[in-house]
């Protein structure tokens, strides 16, 4: 059950939403969520949150690739 305690860093997913076109953006979030939900239930809220900050450290440049390419695409 989640609570207060057991959120997704705010900030983590405030850099998601920001950065990922918005078609990919519930998907990708919501697959992180769950994802999170399972490692907090199984290994702890520490743990889940260290795995939820460093999936989103890894996706960043892609993120940041992604939304300059299509911004370059959308003006041409």
């Amino acid at each position: 059950m989640k609570n207060q305690n057991t959120s997704p860093p705010r900030i983590a997913e405030w850099i998601i939403k920001t950065f990922s076109l918005h078609y990919h953006r519930l998907s990708a979030l919501g697959d992180l969520e769950e994802y999170f939900f399972e490692i907090c239930n199984e290994f702890g809220v520490k743990k889940a949150r260290y795995w939820y900050w460093r999936q989103t450290l890894k996706s960043f440049p892609k993120l940041i690739n992604n939304l300059i390419y299509w911004s370059v695409v959308m003006f041409k």
